[in-house]
């Protein structure tokens, strides 16, 4: 079994900083993307700029099914992390995105499932297959949403809700890979990921939406809200995402098939109205909030359920928000020179 690991997506925040991870741990890493999502080629300057020797960066969208065969033969691990958020900024484009979610998918599989000796594969979902949470009554608890009927969390045994086109496409993949990986034997792991954050996240009100809120923040701009502002999300640091993928990639021969949610946990969960008052004692001034409806499928409460993924991987998150939350701002702060103004503003090109 090849020694290398293929990320794709690679130039994504999670994907640059698992490359990152994995390289400094001595494995020889392949970053695939397609550069199209603003801020990648800043990330892969940064990966290049780091581990010129180890790292090989290879431009192929996934949809590409040769040059996705051509990578897949020389690797004994892949985390298939390119995808396409179809947030409100993209809504004129579903076909196009479903292709990259379900297509791209397909070929990483079909690909690894024509080798002898395929690949691990880990395939990162989101928690937005949940839809809005059908089934799970939301109350009212000093001033945020909580989840009703016992449990506070959501878990893998929740049903899947297909109300937002995200979800969607990824529930379509993560089908698609249940089947191909039953034809073709192959080890795979599914990871339904939540709000994760961090430092070089260089986000957008669709995705990295945290890093938006900041952004906005330090720039002295108003904060759109979605809702009332007593939506509750959990917030999982980039590291523990990391480790917990790694981990993930170890159990897919020994556990294949499983799925993970993946998220901050109850510890970790915090309110919009919580998160803002953070941001405003840090930067010793008032934020202007914008309310805007509820976004269509988005649940006014989410938080994870990590029985599954401590007991199966021993994983738990190491970083509370107390301390993650002050190294994405310090980030924003002393990274490159404007960047909250310049990703507060699509408009404006990121620093080189």
């Amino acid at each position: 079994m090849p020694d290398l690991v293929l990320i794709t997506g690679g130039a994504g925040f999670i994907g640059s900083h698992l490359a990152d991870a994995l390289l400094r741990r001595g494995e020889r890493v392949v970053v695939v993307d397609n550069l199209c999502r603003r801020g990648s080629e800043h990330n892969l300057r940064w990966l290049v700029a780091r581990h010129s020797k180890r790292l090989q960066v290879e431009v192929v969208d996934v949809r590409d099914s040769r040059g996705v065969q051509r990578l897949i033969e020389r690797v004994g691990t892949v985390y298939h992390l390119a995808g396409q958020h179809p947030g409100p900024s993209r809504l004129a484009e579903p076909a196009h995105d479903f292709r990259v979610n379900v297509e791209g998918t397909r070929n990483v599989l079909e690909s690894a499932g024509r080798m002898g000796d395929p690949p691990a594969i880990v395939f990162a979902s989101t928690s937005e297959v949940y839809g809005e949470l059908v089934g799970r009554a939301v109350a009212e608890e000093g001033g945020r949403y909580v989840l009703g009927g016992g449990q506070g969390s959501v878990s893998e045994d929740q049903p899947l809700d297909y109300s937002s086109l995200h979800g969607y496409a990824k529930a379509s993949a993560e089908a698609c890979l249940e089947e191909l990986a039953r034809r073709h034997k192959l080890a795979t792991c599914v990871v339904r990921m939540s709000c994760v954050y961090g430092p070089r996240q260089l986000g957008n009100e669709d995705q990295g939406w945290l890093a938006s809120l900041a952004c906005a923040a330090l720039a002295g701009q108003p904060v759109t809200l979605y809702g009332d502002g007593r939506d509750v999300r959990d917030l999982l640091y980039i590291d523990d995402a990391v480790e917990a993928l790694i981990r993930t990639a170890r159990a897919a021969r020994e556990r294949p098939g499983r799925t993970y949610n993946l998220g901050g946990g109850p510890s970790q969960a915090v309110s919009m109205f919580e998160l803002l008052e953070w941001f405003e004692q840090d930067l010793g001034r008032p934020i202007q909030r914008v309310f805007h409806p509820r976004r269509p499928g988005e649940p006014r409460v989410y938080v994870t359920d990590l029985t599954r993924i401590t007991r199966e991987l021993g994983w738990w998150p190491a970083v509370p928000r107390e301390l993650g939350l002050p190294r994405l701002v310090a980030w924003l702060r002393t990274g490159p020179a404007g960047i909250p103004h310049r990703l507060a503003d699509a408009r404006q090109p990121l620093p080189a």
